[in-house]
């Protein structure tokens, strides 16, 4: 189940992942057939591209619920990805992970 992420991409020619070779060969994974809703789809880079992706996805019958919209990171392009009290991920239920915790040397 992917629900509640946010797929992001700064770049000017994204290349969102669909669907991989599962361990180089053989069966592909595909990301529509997954039960993929919920979430949140933004391209800095290339707004249209963004877009046509997720309109991609929901011609396979997934993301129906999922949005197209600035996640609202403080400073993505810095590294900074915690959420500003007004960013749209919250409307979709995203979770930041603990990067605090995650890249704290030891």
């Amino acid at each position: 189940m992917d629900r509640h992420n946010s797929i992001d991409s700064a770049s000017p020619a994204p290349a969102f992942v669909g669907e991989m070779c599962i361990h180089g060969e053989g069966r592909k994974a595909r990301l529509r057939d997954t039960d993929c809703d919920q979430n949140i789809y933004f391209c800095a880079g290339d707004p249209a591209a963004g877009r046509a992706w997720l309109e991609w996805l929901r011609a396979f019958g997934v993301d129906g619920s999922s949005r197209y919209d600035d996640p609202g990171f403080v400073d993505a392009e810095n590294g900074d990805f915690r959420l500003k009290e007004e960013a749209a991920a919250r409307a979709v239920a995203f979770q930041p992970l603990p990067l605090e915790r995650m890249l704290t040397l030891t």
